[in-house]
């Protein structure tokens, strides 16, 4: 609560409009409350009125009148198909899912163009069931629905978990809308008291709903126009902005300039030369050194910028097309992982960047060609918080957007960090592979350039204005912004125009949200409708798996994840393997290469420190059972509709020593090549299952669009999870074009009965060891009568004939 007892908040709504919560209802109903109005300490005359009892439920998610209380949601686009229940305290929380007394119904407001959810019910009923109240949004598919961080009655429990409350002596009678002839403006003060008096206690009035909506049209960044040059930069709570600029060649003469604030709340100055390659850094508010957020390149993560005349880069022209999703097989890398291990220069004389990893991929002896996939998602290369070029970083601290990240450039122009870049892409694209990569948009590293332009507009706050964490990273992005937004937009179009980048992974997506994600996907189509779009579906806050549904998006199948490693140790089912291996298409996915399937990736322990039976994680020395179990995964994960993804050296059992999390240990993470020597055949496994899945042979399992109902048959032990799978049994792909995948995940032999198929039919071409599509020479597993039997941890194979 407020420390002046008869507050509970104030808010800009509008732009001449503030929305006052007294801490108790208004019981006078011959009077108004003596609310006063103060603009930089100078009382203002107002209008106040009761506030519409549907905008307090707007916002605290209930009102009560009449005895009723009224529970309010408003559903954003993607979730106006799905059912929304109240949930809490007071019914059993996720247990009134599909209760139809606690579905919420869909009517429009009084305005006829805000559509909401409402659901009406006897206050006394509510109230007699506890003290403490407390409720959230849950749909169907029993996802909780997000609170926004501005909500005035949002509370923790003791499990961190975030729930509207429910106070019996706020039920929007509390709520008065207080109007002025004063117009917003975020450089000025404004306070509420209770009563006039210079000794009265003032409350602040909350700007945050009304500074977000705020946003301007106008170019961003450097813009150079013959000889001059312009700065431009939205900063709407700034009391004044400053840009710095100096040469190269003369760092100490440092040139000022102070930017005037326009209309829309962009900053900007225009100095009369033509500055590209200068260095220059702005002022916001105070003398923080601060990095263009529209920077194209910079020395380091803490600036300075570099002016780079746009003119100068151009936009790309390639005839490269990605592979179709569903002919994707990914190899999800970090750059100096790949290359550390290949260098005979001291890394301390020289840190591994762009063009060694140029080099590397036009040696006749690179590893991502041999193992033959046909897509390279690279872990964040845009800039990111280090120390100095020499760290080690996974990435994942993002200080600006636009630029590629000066710990891999190296050149000696202020355009390096851009040809060296957009080289590296092109010899990608001559070798047919296409670039995806992991950007960051859901929180900021340090530097914060962007708390320190606006910390209000550019983050998420919770009421008491400090900083949510739901990335676990110190800060929440605020994407649903409109700046916010345009920055996202403009720097992803960047990159593709600039680079030619193939796809976008998206970290911790579910903090984007779902409509920021569908601008995305709209924008992105439009400037290469080829683009490759995978989220990352989870946060601390939420997942959204299954609200992906409906987008366009592809997304990292986090269940199956979890359901390959435990398959292969013998502690999954049946049930399990037949959602799985057909692509999640009954829940997760709307479109067979929506999910994208893996086992392992940078996050957490490796593949093999995760399943080996050697103590403390630690695969370094694997066992045969640990390779046995790999060569299952990979054969489970080549055979499953969607788009795999393998994690790098994940072929030849890269291990990290049972390290957990190595995002800036570079010893562990670097790929010791000696190692795809040492366990060479596994690497040779991986790279046949790719070559199979990517040849006609293939073509059953790389799936463009729903199958029909009886193409996939399936095979269960009565005695374990021994499971298989008949691809295209009824002929509807090509009659001739059949494929039965057999697996028993057990250390012990069983059986499956298959007695719908005849042996003569088909050929086998591979099992745990081997893979050879034109059929296996010898060993071939029993198929007697209506029965295949298998050993422990072994698959089978098979094609029709």
């Amino acid at each position: 609560m407020s420390l002046i007892p008869r507050f509970f908040s104030a808010a800009w709504i509008s732009k001449n409009q503030v929305l006052v919560l007294l801490s108790s209802d208004w019981l006078d109903g011959q009077a108004l409350p003596p609310i006063n109005f103060y603009v930089d300490s100078e009382l203002v005359k107002d209008k106040i009125e009761p506030a519409p009892l549907i905008t307090f439920g707007k916002l605290t998610g209930y009102y009560i009148n009449n005895n009723e209380i009224t529970f309010i949601y408003r559903p954003q686009k993607n979730e106006k198909e799905e059912k929304i229940y109240v949930a809490g305290n007071f019914n059993g929380w996720g247990k009134v899912i599909n209760d139809e007394k606690w579905l919420m119904k869909p009517r429009l407001d009084k305005s006829g163009n805000d559509e909401i959810l409402e659901l009406t019910l006897d206050w006394a009923e509510i109230e007699k069931l506890g003290e403490d109240l407390f409720f959230k949004f849950v749909t169907q598919h029993n996802e909780w629905l997000v609170i926004p961080p501005e909500t005035p009655n949002a509370t923790f429990d003791e499990h961190n978990n975030n729930n509207y409350a429910i106070y019996p002596q706020i039920t929007g009678h509390n709520a008065f809308i207080l109007t002025c002839d004063v117009g917003y403006d975020p450089e000025v003060k404004y306070a509420v008291s209770w009563e006039e008096g210079d000794g009265k206690p003032r409350y602040d009035i909350d700007d945050k709903i009304l500074l977000c909506s705020l946003a301007s049209t106008q170019e961003l960044g450097c813009i150079i126009a013959g000889e001059s040059t312009l700065f431009r930069l939205f900063a709407p709570s700034a009391q004044f902005v400053k840009v710095f600029f100096y040469s190269e060649q003369n760092p100490k003469e440092i040139s000022e300039l102070s930017l005037k604030r326009n209309s829309d709340f962009t900053w900007e100055g225009v100095f009369s030369k033509n500055l590209h390659g200068y260095r220059y850094y702005y002022n916001v508010s105070n003398d923080t050194p601060i990095l263009d957020p529209y920077a194209l390149a910079c020395y380091g993560p803490s600036g300075p910028g570099i002016v780079i005349d746009k003119s100068q880069v151009g936009k790309i022209k390639s005839h490269f097309e990605p592979p179709r999703w569903e002919d994707l097989i990914i190899l999800e890398t970090h750059l100096r992982d790949l290359i550390e291990d290949t260098r005979f220069v001291d890394k301390m004389e020289k840190p591994a960047g762009f063009r060694d990893f140029i080099e590397w991929l036009k040696s006749d002896d690179n590893y991502i060609e041999e193992l033959g996939i046909n897509a390279l998602e690279f872990l964040p290369i845009q800039e990111f918080e280090t120390h100095n070029p020499f760290e080690y970083h996974w990435g994942y601290m993002p200080t600006n957007y636009f630029c590629p990240s000066s710990s891999y450039a190296f050149g000696e122009n202020e355009m390096s960090h851009i040809s060296d870049f957009r080289e590296l892409v092109a010899v990608l694209h001559e070798k047919r592979i296409a670039v995806i990569l992991d950007v960051v948009y859901n929180h900021s590293g340090s530097p914060k350039h962007l708390l320190n332009i606006d910390k209000n507009y550019y983050f998420l706050v919770d009421k008491n204005g400090n900083l949510t964490n739901w990335s676990g990273c110190g800060n929440d992005f605020n994407a649903s912004t409109p700046m916010g937004k345009r920055l996202i937009l403009e720097s992803l179009i960047y990159l593709i125009e600039t680079f030619d980048v193939d796809g976008f992974r998206f970290d911790l997506a579910e903090l984007l949200g779902i409509p920021v994600l569908e601008e995305i996907f709209k924008a992105l189509k439009q400037v290469k409708p080829s683009i490759i779009l995978i989220a990352e579906p989870w946060s601390f806050r939420g997942h959204i798996g299954h609200a992906l549904k409906d987008t366009g998006f592809s997304s990292w199948n986090d269940g199956y994840r979890e359901f390959i490693g435990d398959y292969v140790r013998g502690l999954s089912n049946h049930e399990a393997f037949v959602y799985f291996v057909t692509g999640s298409i009954s829940y997760l996915a709307r479109f067979p290469s929506q999910s994208v399937n893996y086992a392992a990736s940078h996050d957490d322990y490796c593949w093999i420190d995760k399943i080996t039976e050697n103590p403390h994680h630690d695969g370094s020395n694997p066992t045969v059972n640990d390779i046995r179990r790999t060569h299952l995964m990979v054969a489970i994960l080549m055979m499953s509709v969607g788009i795999p993804m393998i994690a790098e050296g994940q072929d030849f059992l890269h291990s990290k020593g049972g390290y957990f999390n190595s995002y800036n240990n570079e010893y562990v993470n670097t790929l010791r090549y000696i190692n795809l020597c040492k366990h060479s055949h596994t690497h040779e496994y991986f790279s046949e299952w790719i070559r199979f899945r990517l040849s006609e042979k293939g073509k059953s399992i790389r799936l463009s669009g729903i199958p029909s109902d009886g193409y996939f048959r399936f095979y269960k032990s009565n005695e374990s999870s021994m499971s298989g799978i008949l691809f295209n049994a009824d002929s509807s792909l090509d009659k001739d074009d059949q494929l039965l995948f057999i697996v028993n995940p057990h250390i012990l032999q069983n059986k499956i009965l298959v007695s719908d198929l005849k042996r003569e039919d088909f050929v086998q071409i591979g099992d745990q060891d081997r893979l050879e599509p034109q059929g296996l020479q010898g060993a071939f597993l029993p198929w007697n009568e209506n029965q295949i039997i298998l050993p422990g941890l072994s698959f089978g194979l098979w094609i029709k004939k």
